[in-house]
Protein backbone atom coordinates (compact mmCIF):
# COMPACT_ATOMS: atom_id res chain seq x y z
CA UNK A 1 0.00 0.00 0.00
CA UNK A 2 1.20 3.49 -0.91
CA UNK A 3 -0.19 6.21 1.32
CA UNK A 4 -1.33 9.51 -0.17
CA UNK A 5 -0.16 12.82 1.24
CA UNK A 6 -2.93 15.40 1.29
CA UNK A 7 -0.83 18.55 1.75
CA UNK A 8 2.76 17.78 0.76
CA UNK A 9 4.07 21.20 1.70
CA UNK A 10 3.01 20.65 5.32
CA UNK A 11 4.68 17.27 5.60
CA UNK A 12 7.81 18.55 3.85
CA UNK A 13 8.04 21.40 6.35
CA UNK A 14 7.88 18.87 9.22
CA UNK A 15 10.58 16.71 7.62
CA UNK A 16 12.80 19.71 6.92
CA UNK A 17 12.42 21.32 10.34
CA UNK A 18 12.58 18.24 12.53
CA UNK A 19 14.52 15.71 10.46
CA UNK A 20 16.88 17.83 8.38
CA UNK A 21 15.49 16.95 4.96
CA UNK A 22 16.87 19.22 2.24
CA UNK A 23 14.40 21.69 0.76
CA UNK A 24 15.05 20.65 -2.83
CA UNK A 25 13.62 17.18 -2.33
CA UNK A 26 10.49 16.05 -4.16
CA UNK A 27 7.96 13.88 -2.39
CA UNK A 28 5.31 11.71 -4.01
CA UNK A 29 3.79 9.12 -1.65
CA UNK A 30 4.83 7.00 1.34
CA UNK A 31 5.19 3.23 1.58
CA UNK A 32 6.53 0.64 4.00
CA UNK A 33 6.59 -1.99 1.24
CA UNK A 34 9.56 -1.79 -1.14
CA UNK A 35 7.52 -3.51 -3.86
CA UNK A 36 4.97 -0.67 -3.81
CA UNK A 37 7.50 2.12 -4.28
CA UNK A 38 7.31 4.52 -7.23
CA UNK A 39 9.46 7.46 -8.28
CA UNK A 40 10.13 10.06 -5.55
CA UNK A 41 8.38 8.03 -2.87
CA UNK A 42 9.46 7.97 0.77
CA UNK A 43 10.25 4.47 2.04
CA UNK A 44 10.06 3.71 5.76
CA UNK A 45 11.94 0.59 6.88
CA UNK A 46 9.89 -1.17 9.54
CA UNK A 47 11.13 -4.12 11.56
CA UNK A 48 8.15 -6.41 12.11
CA UNK A 49 7.45 -9.88 13.45
CA UNK A 50 7.96 -11.55 10.07
CA UNK A 51 10.54 -9.45 8.28
CA UNK A 52 12.72 -6.37 8.53
CA UNK A 53 12.19 -3.55 6.05
CA UNK A 54 15.86 -2.60 6.39
CA UNK A 55 16.67 -5.66 4.28
CA UNK A 56 14.78 -4.11 1.34
CA UNK A 57 16.23 -0.61 1.23
CA UNK A 58 18.19 -1.40 -1.94
CA UNK A 59 15.00 -2.67 -3.60
CA UNK A 60 13.11 0.46 -2.58
CA UNK A 61 15.81 2.69 -4.09
CA UNK A 62 15.86 0.66 -7.29
CA UNK A 63 12.08 1.08 -7.52
CA UNK A 64 12.37 4.87 -7.28
CA UNK A 65 12.47 5.88 -3.62
CA UNK A 66 14.21 9.20 -3.11
CA UNK A 67 13.90 9.38 0.69
CA UNK A 68 14.74 6.49 3.05
CA UNK A 69 13.82 6.42 6.73
CA UNK A 70 15.72 3.92 8.90
CA UNK A 71 16.52 3.33 12.55
CA UNK A 72 20.25 2.96 11.89
CA UNK A 73 22.98 4.52 9.77
CA UNK A 74 22.80 3.08 6.26
CA UNK A 75 24.86 3.80 3.17
CA UNK A 76 22.71 5.10 0.31
CA UNK A 77 23.65 6.33 -3.21
CA UNK A 78 24.23 9.99 -4.00
CA UNK A 79 20.96 11.84 -4.53
CA UNK A 80 19.06 9.71 -2.02
CA UNK A 81 18.12 11.39 1.26
CA UNK A 82 18.51 9.38 4.44
CA UNK A 83 16.59 10.09 7.65
CA UNK A 84 17.83 8.14 10.67
CA UNK A 85 15.25 7.94 13.44
CA UNK A 86 15.63 6.31 16.83
CA UNK A 87 12.58 4.22 15.92
CA UNK A 88 10.89 4.19 12.54
CA UNK A 89 7.58 3.37 14.22
CA UNK A 90 7.98 6.40 16.50
CA UNK A 91 8.89 8.45 13.42
CA UNK A 92 5.52 7.57 11.88
CA UNK A 93 3.66 8.54 15.05
CA UNK A 94 5.60 11.80 15.33
CA UNK A 95 5.03 13.07 11.80
CA UNK A 96 1.35 11.99 11.85
CA UNK A 97 0.74 13.82 15.15
CA UNK A 98 2.32 17.03 13.88
CA UNK A 99 0.58 16.75 10.51
CA UNK A 100 -2.85 16.20 12.08
CA UNK A 101 -2.39 19.24 14.36
CA UNK A 102 -1.97 21.41 11.27
CA UNK A 103 -5.69 21.06 10.46
CA UNK A 104 -8.86 22.34 12.09
CA UNK A 105 -10.84 19.18 11.51
CA UNK A 106 -13.48 17.50 13.68
CA UNK A 107 -12.51 13.88 14.12
CA UNK A 108 -15.04 11.14 14.88
CA UNK A 109 -13.09 8.19 16.28
CA UNK A 110 -14.63 4.71 16.45
CA UNK A 111 -13.31 1.69 18.29
CA UNK A 112 -14.80 -1.46 19.84
CA UNK A 113 -14.57 -5.22 19.62
CA UNK A 114 -17.16 -5.69 16.87
CA UNK A 115 -18.69 -3.55 14.17
CA UNK A 116 -15.97 -0.90 13.80
CA UNK A 117 -15.62 -1.07 10.04
CA UNK A 118 -19.32 -1.29 9.20
CA UNK A 119 -20.03 1.60 11.57
CA UNK A 120 -17.23 3.69 10.11
CA UNK A 121 -18.22 3.05 6.50
CA UNK A 122 -21.93 3.75 7.07
CA UNK A 123 -21.23 6.91 9.06
CA UNK A 124 -18.77 8.10 6.43
CA UNK A 125 -21.35 7.62 3.69
CA UNK A 126 -23.83 9.71 5.68
CA UNK A 127 -21.47 12.49 6.76
CA UNK A 128 -19.83 13.00 3.35
CA UNK A 129 -23.18 13.99 1.82
CA UNK A 130 -23.12 17.21 3.87
CA UNK A 131 -19.46 17.77 4.78
CA UNK A 132 -16.09 17.32 3.13
CA UNK A 133 -15.08 14.14 4.94
CA UNK A 134 -11.96 11.99 5.36
CA UNK A 135 -11.73 8.35 6.45
CA UNK A 136 -8.97 5.80 6.92
CA UNK A 137 -9.38 3.18 4.23
CA UNK A 138 -9.88 -0.55 4.63
CA UNK A 139 -8.47 -1.94 7.85
CA UNK A 140 -5.67 0.60 8.26
CA UNK A 141 -6.49 1.12 11.94
CA UNK A 142 -3.22 0.03 13.58
CA UNK A 143 -0.30 1.94 15.08
CA UNK A 144 1.30 1.99 11.63
CA UNK A 145 -1.61 2.00 9.20
CA UNK A 146 -3.72 4.65 10.92
CA UNK A 147 -1.01 7.33 11.36
CA UNK A 148 0.11 6.90 7.74
CA UNK A 149 -3.52 7.15 6.60
CA UNK A 150 -3.93 10.46 8.46
CA UNK A 151 -1.30 11.99 6.19
CA UNK A 152 -3.99 12.01 3.50
CA UNK A 153 -5.99 14.77 5.24
CA UNK A 154 -6.40 17.90 3.10
CA UNK A 155 -6.95 21.52 4.11
CA UNK A 156 -10.57 21.50 2.88
CA UNK A 157 -11.50 18.53 5.08
CA UNK A 158 -14.19 19.33 7.68
CA UNK A 159 -14.78 15.95 9.35
CA UNK A 160 -12.79 12.76 9.74
CA UNK A 161 -14.40 9.37 10.38
CA UNK A 162 -11.65 7.23 11.84
CA UNK A 163 -11.55 3.57 12.87
CA UNK A 164 -9.12 2.70 15.65
CA UNK A 165 -8.07 -0.88 16.32
CA UNK A 166 -5.92 -2.47 19.01
CA UNK A 167 -4.45 -5.85 19.81
CA UNK A 168 -2.33 -4.69 22.77
CA UNK A 169 -2.68 -2.56 25.88
CA UNK A 170 -2.02 1.14 25.24
CA UNK A 171 -2.52 1.15 21.46
CA UNK A 172 -5.85 3.00 21.57
CA UNK A 173 -4.31 5.56 23.92
CA UNK A 174 -1.48 6.14 21.44
CA UNK A 175 -3.73 6.37 18.39
CA UNK A 176 -6.45 8.52 19.94
CA UNK A 177 -3.81 11.01 21.09
CA UNK A 178 -2.77 11.37 17.44
CA UNK A 179 -6.35 11.63 16.17
CA UNK A 180 -7.51 14.10 18.88
CA UNK A 181 -11.18 13.16 18.51
CA UNK A 182 -14.08 15.58 18.79
CA UNK A 183 -16.47 12.63 19.06
CA UNK A 184 -15.56 9.20 20.39
CA UNK A 185 -17.61 6.01 20.00
CA UNK A 186 -16.93 2.58 21.48
CA UNK A 187 -19.27 0.19 19.67
CA UNK A 188 -19.02 -2.57 22.30
CA UNK A 189 -16.51 -4.44 24.43
CA UNK A 190 -16.22 -8.22 24.35
CA UNK A 191 -13.64 -11.00 24.40
CA UNK A 192 -10.93 -10.80 21.69
CA UNK A 193 -7.13 -10.94 21.38
CA UNK A 194 -6.79 -12.60 24.78
CA UNK A 195 -3.38 -13.97 23.84
CA UNK A 196 -2.01 -10.43 23.99
CA UNK A 197 -4.46 -8.72 26.36
CA UNK A 198 -4.38 -11.66 28.83
CA UNK A 199 -7.55 -10.58 30.67
CA UNK A 200 -10.94 -9.13 29.80
CA UNK A 201 -10.25 -6.30 32.26
CA UNK A 202 -7.28 -5.25 30.10
CA UNK A 203 -9.54 -5.22 27.03
CA UNK A 204 -12.04 -2.95 28.81
CA UNK A 205 -9.27 -0.63 30.01
CA UNK A 206 -7.79 -0.37 26.53
CA UNK A 207 -11.08 0.35 24.76
CA UNK A 208 -11.98 3.05 27.29
CA UNK A 209 -8.71 4.84 26.51
CA UNK A 210 -10.56 6.45 23.63
CA UNK A 211 -12.86 8.34 26.01
CA UNK A 212 -9.83 9.56 27.96
CA UNK A 213 -8.52 11.34 24.87
CA UNK A 214 -11.61 13.11 23.53
CA UNK A 215 -10.75 16.79 23.32
CA UNK A 216 -12.12 19.22 25.89
CA UNK A 217 -15.03 20.35 23.69
CA UNK A 218 -15.85 16.82 22.55
CA UNK A 219 -18.46 14.19 23.31
CA UNK A 220 -18.35 10.54 24.34
CA UNK A 221 -21.02 8.47 22.55
CA UNK A 222 -21.90 5.73 25.02
CA UNK A 223 -23.53 2.39 24.29
CA UNK A 224 -25.81 1.81 27.28
CA UNK A 225 -26.44 -1.78 26.16
CA UNK A 226 -22.84 -2.51 27.12
CA UNK A 227 -22.47 -2.39 30.89
CA UNK A 228 -18.72 -1.69 30.83
CA UNK A 229 -19.23 1.31 28.59
CA UNK A 230 -22.32 2.54 30.42
CA UNK A 231 -20.61 2.70 33.82
CA UNK A 232 -17.39 4.34 32.55
CA UNK A 233 -16.67 7.81 33.93
CA UNK A 234 -14.04 9.12 31.53
CA UNK A 235 -15.64 12.05 29.75
CA UNK A 236 -17.94 14.64 31.37
CA UNK A 237 -19.91 15.34 28.15
CA UNK A 238 -21.81 12.22 27.13
CA UNK A 239 -24.60 11.21 24.77
CA UNK A 240 -26.10 7.75 25.26
CA UNK A 241 -27.82 5.27 22.96
CA UNK A 242 -29.35 1.88 23.52
CA UNK A 243 -31.66 -0.77 22.14
CA UNK A 244 -32.12 -2.58 25.45
CA UNK A 245 -31.42 0.11 28.07
CA UNK A 246 -32.98 3.54 28.59
CA UNK A 247 -30.85 6.16 26.83
CA UNK A 248 -31.05 9.58 25.20
CA UNK A 249 -31.30 7.90 21.82
CA UNK A 250 -33.62 4.98 22.47
CA UNK A 251 -34.00 2.42 19.69
CA UNK A 252 -35.99 -0.70 18.81
CA UNK A 253 -36.27 -2.83 15.70
CA UNK A 254 -38.33 -5.64 14.23
CA UNK A 255 -38.49 -7.56 10.97
CA UNK A 256 -41.72 -6.66 9.19
CA UNK A 257 -42.76 -7.18 5.56
CA UNK A 258 -39.26 -8.38 4.68
CA UNK A 259 -37.61 -5.23 6.07
CA UNK A 260 -36.24 -4.16 9.41
CA UNK A 261 -38.22 -1.31 10.91
CA UNK A 262 -35.96 0.70 13.21
CA UNK A 263 -37.55 3.21 15.59
CA UNK A 264 -35.34 5.81 17.29
CA UNK A 265 -37.00 8.42 19.50
CA UNK A 266 -40.19 8.22 17.35
CA UNK A 267 -38.21 8.47 14.09
CA UNK A 268 -38.68 5.43 11.84
CA UNK A 269 -36.15 4.01 9.37
CA UNK A 270 -36.17 1.02 7.04
CA UNK A 271 -33.30 -1.36 6.43
CA UNK A 272 -33.38 -4.33 4.05
CA UNK A 273 -33.78 -7.72 5.72
CA UNK A 274 -30.25 -8.70 4.66
CA UNK A 275 -28.88 -5.77 6.61
CA UNK A 276 -28.77 -7.18 10.12
CA UNK A 277 -25.16 -6.06 10.57
CA UNK A 278 -26.33 -2.54 9.64
CA UNK A 279 -29.18 -2.69 12.15
CA UNK A 280 -26.79 -3.62 14.97
CA UNK A 281 -24.66 -0.55 14.29
CA UNK A 282 -27.29 1.86 13.01
CA UNK A 283 -28.33 3.30 16.38
CA UNK A 284 -24.83 4.57 17.13
CA UNK A 285 -24.46 5.94 13.60
CA UNK A 286 -27.79 7.74 13.82
CA UNK A 287 -26.84 9.22 17.20
CA UNK A 288 -23.68 10.80 15.81
CA UNK A 289 -25.29 11.93 12.55
CA UNK A 290 -28.14 13.55 14.45
CA UNK A 291 -25.96 15.52 16.85
CA UNK A 292 -23.83 16.94 14.01
CA UNK A 293 -26.96 18.12 12.19
CA UNK A 294 -27.70 15.62 9.43
CA UNK A 295 -31.37 15.19 8.49
CA UNK A 296 -33.33 11.96 8.83
CA UNK A 297 -34.03 11.94 5.10
CA UNK A 298 -30.35 12.18 4.26
CA UNK A 299 -29.60 9.37 6.72
CA UNK A 300 -32.27 7.11 5.20
CA UNK A 301 -31.06 7.86 1.66
CA UNK A 302 -27.52 6.88 2.65
CA UNK A 303 -28.71 3.66 4.28
CA UNK A 304 -30.64 2.76 1.13
CA UNK A 305 -27.50 2.97 -1.00
CA UNK A 306 -25.06 1.51 1.54
CA UNK A 307 -23.28 -1.74 0.76
CA UNK A 308 -21.87 -3.74 3.65
CA UNK A 309 -18.05 -4.01 3.44
CA UNK A 310 -16.68 -7.24 1.98
CA UNK A 311 -16.65 -10.26 4.32
CA UNK A 312 -18.55 -8.43 7.06
CA UNK A 313 -22.05 -9.75 6.49
CA UNK A 314 -22.09 -9.11 2.74
CA UNK A 315 -24.94 -10.90 0.93
CA UNK A 316 -24.19 -12.84 -2.26
CA UNK A 317 -26.86 -14.54 -4.39
CA UNK A 318 -25.83 -17.39 -6.69
CA UNK A 319 -28.28 -19.60 -8.60
CA UNK A 320 -30.99 -19.01 -6.02
CA UNK A 321 -28.69 -19.66 -3.05
CA UNK A 322 -28.13 -16.88 -0.51
CA UNK A 323 -24.57 -16.68 0.84
CA UNK A 324 -23.72 -14.48 3.82
CA UNK A 325 -20.00 -13.73 3.76
CA UNK A 326 -19.08 -12.88 7.35
CA UNK A 327 -15.63 -14.40 7.05
CA UNK A 328 -13.45 -11.39 7.84
CA UNK A 329 -12.98 -12.22 11.51
CA UNK A 330 -14.61 -13.79 14.55
CA UNK A 331 -14.68 -13.69 18.31
CA UNK A 332 -17.17 -15.19 20.72
CA UNK A 333 -19.64 -12.29 20.70
CA UNK A 334 -19.63 -11.74 16.94
CA UNK A 335 -20.02 -15.49 16.38
CA UNK A 336 -22.97 -15.59 18.79
CA UNK A 337 -24.65 -12.64 17.10
CA UNK A 338 -24.11 -14.17 13.66
CA UNK A 339 -25.65 -17.49 14.69
CA UNK A 340 -28.63 -15.70 16.26
CA UNK A 341 -29.12 -13.68 13.07
CA UNK A 342 -29.06 -16.73 10.82
CA UNK A 343 -31.35 -18.59 13.19
CA UNK A 344 -33.89 -15.75 12.99
CA UNK A 345 -34.09 -15.82 9.18
CA UNK A 346 -36.94 -17.78 7.62
CA UNK A 347 -38.16 -18.98 4.21
CA UNK A 348 -35.05 -20.93 3.23
CA UNK A 349 -34.97 -24.59 2.15
CA UNK A 350 -32.20 -25.25 4.63
CA UNK A 351 -29.64 -23.24 6.53
CA UNK A 352 -25.96 -24.18 6.44
CA UNK A 353 -23.28 -22.58 8.64
CA UNK A 354 -19.60 -22.90 7.76
CA UNK A 355 -17.73 -22.22 11.00
CA UNK A 356 -14.00 -21.69 11.48
CA UNK A 357 -11.94 -21.35 14.63
CA UNK A 358 -12.04 -18.30 16.86
CA UNK A 359 -8.38 -17.37 17.31
CA UNK A 360 -6.45 -15.46 19.99
CA UNK A 361 -8.67 -16.52 22.89
CA UNK A 362 -5.76 -17.81 24.97
CA UNK A 363 -6.57 -20.16 27.84
CA UNK A 364 -10.31 -19.55 27.38
CA UNK A 365 -10.38 -20.83 23.81
CA UNK A 366 -11.85 -24.24 24.64
CA UNK A 367 -14.48 -22.69 26.90
CA UNK A 368 -15.71 -20.31 24.20
CA UNK A 369 -15.78 -22.94 21.47
CA UNK A 370 -17.84 -25.14 23.79
CA UNK A 371 -20.15 -22.17 24.37
CA UNK A 372 -20.71 -21.70 20.63
CA UNK A 373 -21.63 -25.38 20.33
CA UNK A 374 -24.28 -24.94 23.01
CA UNK A 375 -25.67 -21.85 21.26
CA UNK A 376 -25.88 -23.67 17.94
CA UNK A 377 -27.76 -26.52 19.67
CA UNK A 378 -30.67 -24.11 20.25
CA UNK A 379 -30.60 -22.62 16.74
CA UNK A 380 -32.65 -23.38 13.64
CA UNK A 381 -29.55 -24.09 11.52
CA UNK A 382 -29.71 -27.42 9.69
CA UNK A 383 -26.05 -28.11 8.86
CA UNK A 384 -22.86 -27.11 10.67
CA UNK A 385 -19.62 -27.57 8.69
CA UNK A 386 -16.54 -26.89 10.82
CA UNK A 387 -12.91 -26.27 9.90
CA UNK A 388 -9.98 -25.90 12.31
CA UNK A 389 -8.85 -28.09 15.21
CA UNK A 390 -10.57 -26.11 17.95
CA UNK A 391 -13.96 -26.39 16.27
CA UNK A 392 -14.10 -30.03 17.36
CA UNK A 393 -15.30 -28.62 20.69
CA UNK A 394 -18.15 -26.92 18.85
CA UNK A 395 -19.13 -30.20 17.21
CA UNK A 396 -18.98 -32.12 20.50
CA UNK A 397 -21.34 -29.67 22.19
CA UNK A 398 -24.08 -29.54 19.56
CA UNK A 399 -26.61 -31.80 21.26
CA UNK A 400 -29.55 -31.36 18.88
CA UNK A 401 -30.35 -34.44 16.78
CA UNK A 402 -31.92 -32.15 14.17
CA UNK A 403 -28.62 -30.52 13.29
CA UNK A 404 -26.22 -32.36 10.97
CA UNK A 405 -22.65 -31.57 12.03
CA UNK A 406 -19.38 -32.35 10.30
CA UNK A 407 -15.70 -31.59 10.89
CA UNK A 408 -13.27 -31.26 7.96
CA UNK A 409 -9.49 -31.42 8.01
CA UNK A 410 -9.14 -29.20 4.94
CA UNK A 411 -11.07 -26.38 3.31
CA UNK A 412 -10.96 -28.37 0.07
CA UNK A 413 -12.85 -31.27 1.64
CA UNK A 414 -15.34 -28.91 3.25
CA UNK A 415 -15.97 -27.08 0.00
CA UNK A 416 -16.48 -30.34 -1.89
CA UNK A 417 -19.10 -31.50 0.61
CA UNK A 418 -20.76 -28.09 0.73
CA UNK A 419 -21.15 -28.07 -3.04
CA UNK A 420 -22.73 -31.54 -2.88
CA UNK A 421 -25.54 -30.41 -0.54
CA UNK A 422 -26.17 -26.77 -1.48
CA UNK A 423 -29.06 -25.95 -3.79
CA UNK A 424 -31.36 -23.12 -4.76
CA UNK A 425 -33.32 -21.75 -1.84
CA UNK A 426 -30.57 -22.46 0.71
CA UNK A 427 -28.94 -20.00 3.08
CA UNK A 428 -25.18 -20.43 3.65
CA UNK A 429 -23.45 -18.50 6.43
CA UNK A 430 -19.63 -18.36 6.61
CA UNK A 431 -17.88 -17.14 9.78
CA UNK A 432 -14.43 -17.58 11.30
CA UNK A 433 -11.27 -15.78 12.36
CA UNK A 434 -9.16 -14.10 9.70
CA UNK A 435 -6.39 -16.71 9.72
CA UNK A 436 -8.87 -19.43 8.70
CA UNK A 437 -8.94 -17.84 5.22
CA UNK A 438 -12.55 -18.86 4.72
CA UNK A 439 -12.84 -16.42 1.83
CA UNK A 440 -11.38 -19.28 -0.23
CA UNK A 441 -14.62 -21.18 0.35
CA UNK A 442 -16.69 -18.12 -0.53
CA UNK A 443 -14.82 -17.78 -3.79
CA UNK A 444 -15.39 -21.44 -4.67
CA UNK A 445 -19.16 -21.40 -4.08
CA UNK A 446 -19.99 -17.97 -5.44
Amino acid sequence: MRFNIGQKEILMEILQKDYGLCREKKLNKISINSNKINKNDLFIAIKGARTDGHLYIKDAIENGASIIVTNKETKVPDGISLIVAKSTKEFIIDIATKYRKSFNIKMIAITGTNGKTTTKELLYQIVKKKFNTFKNNGNFNSTIGLPLSLLGIMDKTQYGVIEIGASRIGEIDTLSKIVDPFIGLITNISIAHLETFKTFENIVKTKLELFNNINENGTAIKNYDDENIKKSKQNPKQVSFGYNQQAQFQGSYKLENNKYKVLINDNEFEIENNGYSIVLNFLSVYTIANIIGISNKSIQDSVNSFKVPDSRGRIITKNGTTIIDDSYNANYESMRLGIDWVSSLNDYSKKIAVIGEMKELGNLSEQYHIGIGKIISKSSINYILCYGNKTTKIIENIKSDEIFKFYFETKKELTRYLKSIMEGGDLIYVKGSRSNNLEIIIKEIS
